[in-house]
């Protein structure tokens, strides 16, 4: 088995693949973190006009209601004793976006039997 962890950069993300690398130690053979930035033109591509007013309405009470600041205390609190680095041991390559040509190439170079999902905008 060759693994492939494929992520963002959140505390959440750094746990689960840490969990990951854990549980699977060697077979995995790298770690790709998603950089994307929000566009409106890939949302309205993606969502059409309807659904990104919902999603800009809904951005606007979380935001309001400081969403953000409260779950990520939770995180933290939660997840307060977790490494938050990438395991050493793994090389981690940073991609704008997972569909990308680039990290499709990486992919093909490292030849993985199994990708683990986590969190990405795929």
């Amino acid at each position: 088995m060759r693994a492939v962890i494929l992520t963002a950069g959140g505390i959440e993300h750094a746990y689960v693949t840490n969990a990951l690398v854990e549980a699977l130690g060697d077979r995995v053979v790298g770690i790709v973190l998603e950089s994307r930035q929000a566009s409106l033109r890939n949302a309205l591509r993606r969502y059409g006009v309807l659904r990104v007013c919902e999603r800009l309405a809904t951005k606007v009470v979380r935001h309001a209601s400081n969403h953000s600041k409260r779950q990520a205390g939770a995180l933290e609190t939660v997840l307060a004793a977790v490494e938050r680095r990438w395991p050493a041991s793994i090389p981690v390559s940073d991609s704008p976006s997972l569909n990308s040509p680039e990290t499709r190439a990486l992919l093909s170079d490292l030849s993985p039997t199994h990708l683990f999902v986590y969190g990405t905008g795929i």
